[in-house]
């Protein structure tokens, strides 16, 4: 009762703070979209789709956080980027508290986020990556049965895009009902990659190696993951990788390990930042990943979606999974039958060696052909869909 009533009281605060942009979306002669957003990084999901419409512009975008009062104060400062973030870009942002006193012609997520009080015409659920392949407690994430259904057992979500025609028999076998609310689209960021790859000589040359060189792509997720099983070992071992065996390394990590409230406690892009040398890079952030998966020549990877990508230029890898039992499932197997696995740093170096030695470009590429659908017409494909769920009323609000 005493949350609830702080809400009311807190709702009333924001709506008189922001009543400026609350009157001028009222009187807007544009439909409004709203991007429901918790990170920077879910907040490039989904404007990466946004801005691949053709019809953008026709339209006023918003961008609201959707966490609790609650959890609002406890992200201050994640949630201030994306404002910053956002009003940057030209939109305009609103607290979750004050988005529920306007209807929207479209909801956009790239996680599952809770909406309660929203009204929207229409509910879209991006990927944000391109396969995922976690679980918990049986349920594929992001389709866990409390973040896609709502109270009544109907849909949150009108429409979800995946990028892969695997994950989409894997999902829709387990639960039917999603066969007409998946749509295979492909990946922006796939096709962006695959056009880039052109290029590659010119980038890493723009990075500073030459063609002879060896380059390491050292890449992780976060929790159960390459650089937090191994830590500072592994950051020692790409350094003697690089003096011992001639290789030039990229550490490649997550962004939850740079910034937000995981950071805090898991710091591991500044610890990385310790052991960079002429030899051993460190990607920052702000740093776009495709470069330093365009450059590389091998790969050790954890889990982390970035494997796909990887995979998708047709070079070798060498896999680590967590010690945690994490499950690997169907979708990923093939792809890590195809490559040694590392149980121990020191054995990075000869792996490496054996996994060039049995890659076999024709194998991986009839692996990974599964993984994304339609190369090159995601754009095509997303304003498709972008269209239908714009033309039409209906809907519901929680």
């Amino acid at each position: 009762m005493l949350n609830k009533l702080l809400e009311q009281i807190a709702s009333r605060g924001m709506a008189w703070r922001y009543r400026s942009s609350l009157n001028r979306a009222r009187t807007t002669q544009k439909p409004r979209i709203l991007f429901c957003v918790n990170s920077l990084l879910m907040y490039a999901y989904v404007d990466r789709i946004w801005q691949a419409y053709r019809h953008k512009n026709a339209y006023d975008v918003y961008v609201s956080p959707s966490y609790s009062l609650t959890r609002q104060v406890a992200c201050l400062r994640l949630l201030r980027d994306v404002k910053q973030k956002a009003e940057a870009d030209g939109y305009t942002y609103l607290p979750a508290l004050v988005s529920v006193e306007l209807e929207w012609q479209l909801l956009i997520a790239a996680e599952p986020v809770h909406f309660e009080g929203v009204c929207a015409w229409k509910r879209l659920m991006t990927d944000h990556s391109v396969i995922g392949f976690k679980r918990y407690n049986d349920d594929w994430y992001p389709y866990l049965h409390n973040y896609i259904y709502d109270s009544s057992g109907g849909f949150r979500y009108d429409t979800f895009l995946e990028a892969s025609p695997l994950k989409y028999d894997y999902v829709t076998q387990r639960d039917p009902k999603l066969q007409d609310l998946i749509e295979v689209v492909g990946s922006l960021h796939v096709d962006d990659l695959l056009e880039q790859n052109a290029q590659r000589d010119a980038i890493r040359q723009s990075m500073g190696y030459a063609p002879s060189d060896r380059v390491l792509l050292v890449q992780s997720t976060y929790r159960e993951s390459l650089v937090e099983d191994f830590g500072e070992a592994l950051l020692i071992e790409c350094n003697r990788l690089a003096e011992r065996e001639g290789y030039h390394v990229i550490i490649s990590l997550h962004p939850h390990l740079w910034t937000g409230a995981y950071a805090e406690k898991h710091p591991w892009g500044q610890i990385a930042c310790r052991y960079e040398s002429d030899r051993v890079r460190v990607r920052r952030p702000s740093e776009t990943p495709t470069n330093a998966l365009i450059a590389s020549d091998i790969a050790l990877t954890d889990h982390t979606s970035h494997c796909i990508n990887f995979a998708l230029l047709g070079k070798p890898m060498l896999f680590y999974l967590p010690r945690n039992g994490f499950q690997t499932t169907d979708v990923l197997q093939p792809l890590l039958d195809l490559y040694p696995r590392i149980t121990s740093v020191e054995e990075i170096g000869d792996l490496l060696v054996r996994s060039a030695e049995q890659h076999d470009p024709d194998r991986l590429a009839n692996v990974v052909r599964r993984y994304v659908g339609h190369p090159g017409q995601a754009t095509e494909r997303i304003n498709a869909v972008l269209d239908q769920l714009l033309s039409r009323k209906g809907g519901h609000a929680d």
